[in-house]
């Protein structure tokens, strides 16, 4: 895959080469040779091994593989055991072992999440199961009266985007006030720096979320280094040591 492509998606020329550790490991070998049950035909076409097949040709089967490969590992990812079947207790012993726990957790679940959100909202968890949290939550505006992910897909950016605003009172922009749309959430978590660079249906790790907790009591606190020497600690208002210098 020497051969420059100018019309060639970068991100393709990415996948391709080694540069992207997340591709398949499987087409890697095969766009390789290190797969040697790889179809010997395929290999000489998407390589420059065959000098009488089309060179738009070759771009155009190598780009069909990557989708297929993309569309079927874009699966709505689930978490086997949700921690919120054992540690969802609202006991400071089981709060601190649900935190815990969850910084260890490659994937954060719906449960997991909205549990530790109401946590960090209440101080408790109201609600003794998920759909008691989706109640809940509903209620208070912070969820789509829409919404019915399961318990243990994984989160998404952008309804937990959503809740958070609605839990802070972040007015946004009017696009955001308009339409209470995800993306427009997401982004304003972003400028706020309560989020990292994100789109709505990434989902977040047990360490990620922790993270987006910690900044969210750091934001409701206001930051007193930050702060001008003329405002005393308890005269800092949520956010407002650390005004964004001007909206995007």
């Amino acid at each position: 895959m020497k051969e420059e492509a100018p019309d060639v998606h970068p991100g393709f020329r990415h996948v391709v080469s080694n540069e992207a550790p997340e591709a398949h490991p499987g087409f890697r070998r095969v766009i390789s040779n290190e797969a040697p049950d790889a179809y010997p035909g395929f290999r000489r076409v998407v390589s420059n091994e065959a000098p009488d097949v089309h060179p738009g040709f070759r771009r155009t089967a190598i780009a069909a593989i990557v989708l297929m490969i993309v569309v079927g590992g874009c699966q709505t990812a689930k978490v086997a055991q949700p921690l919120t079947g054992k540690l969802a207790g609202n006991d400071p012993d089981s709060q601190l072992e649900f935190w815990h726990t969850l910084a260890m957790r490659p994937v954060t679940s719906n449960d997991e999440a909205f549990h530790g959100l109401l946590l960090y909202a209440d101080g408790q968890d109201p609600a003794n199961d998920y759909g008691g949290r989706i109640r809940v939550l509903k209620s208070r505006k912070m969820l789509p009266a829409k919404f019915d992910a399961p318990a243990d897909q994984a989160v998404e950016r952008g309804p937990l985007a959503v809740a958070i605003c609605r839990l802070l009172e972040i007015k946004g922009g009017v696009m955001l006030r308009l339409t209470g749309a995800q993306r427009y959430a997401v982004r304003e978590l972003q400028f706020l720096d309560l989020y990292p660079p994100s789109w709505p249906h990434q989902t977040f790790s047990g360490s990620e979320y922790l993270g987006i907790v910690g900044r969210l009591e750091d934001y409701q606190r206001g930051n007193p280094a930050a702060a001008p020497a003329s405002v005393m600690p308890g005269e800092i208002r949520p956010g407002a040591a650390t005004p964004p210098a001007g909206r995007r």
